[in-house]
């Protein structure tokens, strides 16, 4: 028959080994999710890079919008007025 104290000793073994057991489950579980929020990220950074590189194709900035219309609408002003000096010509 086991003495008292061996007894606490297995009992203390055993619950060590229980603790470490339960300590490399969560270390295993934190290391698993750590590298799929890595892999989350780095999928987002290459979501971002590719956003950033089809941009200026997709979008147009609004100082360059505005410099299109003026010089649109300065072309509509010519037409305008040719048509207007014709149609007094003519």
């Amino acid at each position: 028959m086991l003495e008292l104290g061996q007894t606490w000793n297995l009992i203390i073994t055993v619950m060590i080994g229980i603790v470490a057991y339960f300590l490399r489950r969560l270390d295993r579980q934190i290391m698993d999710n750590d590298r799929d929020r890595k892999r989350e990220i780095d999928e987002l950074r290459n979501d971002f890079d590719e956003m950033k590189e089809k941009m200026p194709f997709t979008y147009v900035l609004r100082e360059d919008y505005i410099r299109s219309m003026a010089a649109f609408g300065n072309k509509l002003d010519k037409i305008h007025e040719h048509i207007v000096l014709n149609k007094d010509k003519g």
